[in-house]
């Protein structure tokens, strides 16, 4: 197989989800090294461009009546920044762009609160950071406080502490029972230092966070949160409770979980891949078929967007990067699919969507979104 056969079929396989992990490393690493074959990058450009028709075809056929059609599709693959973005808008048009600042992205920050203690986990050493009798509290250095050796004293009060997660932070959490959670940025959960016999209750007040529940069938797992309780019945689900989101979704990876409204007390039990949608504003709830990949790719470090419209992604870049979103006029109608690492700063982000024809500036800590 000659080399334009070869660029050919990987192409087809990595945009059509077909490779396997030996051709994605090499897919990687042709792109990431800044230098793309100029035979890879024609290959890329005409299978982006049949994907660009073959979605406006199928609009057409739905007749949906969305303002922007998809006419262009881009394939953008800039270093170690992205592995790929298409855009559905209006044609690309880059614009001069004048930035001359820069925001890092988040990283391990978490401020815990235990027992009167407030303890900033980002400036903390590695080890143990608090032996409260029966309770030893350590920190490790891949961003995770586990709580080791929790056990609670027949008859003893239960002993809750707070772990709050800033904007442009995240942190993991190992509980008392060996369920660890991943807890996204501006996100804070209470939970027991260790559990009573009968149940294992965590409330999470705001946010997103990702369980992985040790499973104990005598001991039921709850997460409340908001107008809801999500109850494991042994599984790994993605909960995302921000404030400033039109509604709570929870998502199932594997087992199964049971969501209840807390004022009707309906309730849905979901299976892998389906995702419960709460509004609050009518306490409704419903269950749809969800992408789990893109709903837990911020636990894997990546934004991962699934038609994705400008104001949802914005939200997830003000909590990552800890900057103040303003718009200037209506901004344009994009929808967006792609995966960006988040360990990019905010200017390559954004330069990535600049070539989608999104035109921005930075101020300070403030991402102005002009017209």
């Amino acid at each position: 197989m000659d080399k334009e056969e070869f660029y050919r079929q990987l192409v087809h396989r990595y945009i059509t989800n077909q490779a396997t992990e030996e051709e994605l490393e090499i897919f990687f690493h042709l792109v990431e090294n800044g230098e793309i074959d100029p035979v890879l990058e024609s290959f890329l450009a005409e299978e982006v461009a049949e994907m660009a028709e073959e979605e406006t075809q199928h609009v057409a056929k739905q007749r949906r009546l969305w303002p922007r059609i998809a006419v262009a599709a881009s394939v953008l693959l800039l270093l170690s920044v992205s592995v790929y973005f298409i855009f559905h808008q209006h044609p690309v048009k880059q614009i001069a762009q004048n930035q001359v600042h820069d925001i890092a992205p988040g990283n391990n920050k978490a401020i815990l609160t235990t027992r009167g203690r407030t303890i900033v986990l980002d400036s903390a050493k590695n080890g143990i950071i608090a032996n409260q009798g029966n309770v030893v509290i350590n920190k490790k250095s891949d961003g995770q406080v586990s709580y080791d050796g929790a056990t609670r004293t027949k008859g003893a009060a239960m002993i809750y502490d707070t772990l709050t997660i800033p904007r442009g932070g995240q942190h993991q959490l190992v509980l008392a029972d060996g369920t660890k959670a991943w807890l996204n940025a501006d996100t804070k959960i209470r939970y027991p230092e260790n559990f009573s016999s009968k149940e294992r209750v965590v409330e999470l007040i705001s946010g997103e966070a990702y369980f992985e529940v040790a499973h104990n069938a005598q001991m039921p797992f709850k997460v409340i949160v908001h107008h809801q309780i999500i109850e494991d019945i042994g599984t790994h689900f993605n909960i995302n409770a921000y404030d400033d989101e039109p509604d709570m979704r929870t998502t199932l990876l594997e087992g199964a979980v049971r969501v209840t409204l807390n004022a009707s007390k309906a309730s849905v039990v979901l299976k892998p891949g389906q995702q419960s949608i709460i509004q609050p504003i009518n306490n409704s709830i419903s269950i749809k078929e969800a992408n789990t990949e893109a709903v837990t790719a911020w636990k894997d470090g990546y934004f991962r967007f699934d038609n994705a419209d400008m104001a949802t992604i914005m939200r997830q870049f003000s909590r990552w990067y800890a900057v103040e979103v303003v718009y200037q006029g209506q901004p344009r109608e994009h929808e967006f699919v792609g995966k960006i690492s988040r360990n990019s700063s905010l200017q390559k982000v954004l330069n990535i969507l600049a070539l989608g024809g999104v035109h921005y500036k930075i101020e300070a800590k403030k991402l102005i979104i002009l017209p």
